[in-house]
């Protein structure tokens, strides 16, 4: 299903563009296996980058605006294009950048379209190392399943934290407390784009982070997940934030989200 407005060759073109940009991307992060890890600290203590993630960003805008020249992209190592184009690119060309610096799974790139309106429209995740990709279209579906999970117990949430604020992190224990208390496990594995992709193909039963992700780590992996039939909402219950700044996100099948979201509010007794 496409929208009204929107012809099949426009959105084909659009996630056949968005498939090439994410394998560029991919080529040149197996390419920075090959080179010495140096690692740059940007503006937190938990915040780094490295010659993959910039390198791969420029193979991706590349690709997107030799095809739409008059489109945006926003991306975490920087903007370009038209920032009043009818679309934006959410480009997120390393998530994961601690993993792939340590030597260790998962990472790789992220990419959602988005329209003026906010709506996204498609996505494309994927991991060069074991060759695994996971892209949708709006409305269009998707081959991956959330698990049927239905006791919130027997449920394993993946969560995480890239931020250095004290208050932040004693908020960040106490939560994984809470859902350690009420859910089967936590695992924390590094990448937001990743961990909703894998709760999106039911490895995972939910994916909770507050005050540590950004739009180009959770677009993709947003729509994603909706079309393989999760909910994925801010704290309060309400749509994540995509602009700028900093998102919070609680996603899991529809059947376990209001009891995921009670627990990381720390709303249900122990």
């Amino acid at each position: 299903m496409v929208l009204a407005h929107r012809c099949l060759g426009d959105f084909m073109s659009l996630m056949d563009t968005a498939l090439r940009a994410a394998r560029a991307g991919g080529a040149k992060l197996l390419e920075g296996l090959e080179r010495p890890k140096e690692v740059l600290q940007k503006t937190a203590r938990a915040n780094i980058v490295t010659w993959a993630d910039e390198a791969a960003q420029a193979a991706i805008i590349e690709v997107i605006l030799s095809s739409y020249p008059d489109h945006a992209v926003l991306g975490e190592e920087g903007n370009a294009g038209n920032p009043e184009g009818p679309y934006t690119w959410i480009v997120d060309p390393l998530d994961g950048t601690s993993n792939y610096a340590g030597g260790m799974s998962p990472w790789g790139s992220s990419i959602a379209v988005r329209e003026t309106n906010g709506l996204l429209i498609c996505g494309v995740i994927f991991d060069p190392l074991r060759n695994e990709l996971f892209s949708c279209e709006k409305g269009g579906g998707t081959d991956q399943r959330v698990a049927d999970t239905t006791d919130i117990s027997k449920a394993m949430i993946a969560t995480g934290l890239q931020n250095d604020d004290p208050d932040v992190i004693h908020e960040y224990v106490l939560r994984v407390e809470q859902m350690h208390v009420h859910c089967r496990a936590v695992r924390s594995i590094g990448s937001p784009a990743f961990a909703m992709a894998y709760v999106a193909a039911g490895k995972l039963d939910g994916f909770v982070e507050k005050n540590a992700t950004y739009a180009w780590d959770i677009a993709a992996a947003a729509i994603l997940l909706e079309e393989a039939g999760g909910i994925v909402t801010d704290f309060d219950g309400g749509p994540i934030n995509l602009g700028v700044g900093l998102c919070n996100v609680v996603a899991a099948p529809a059947a376990i989200h209001a009891d995921l979201l009670e627990i990381v509010n720390m709303k249900r007794a122990s």
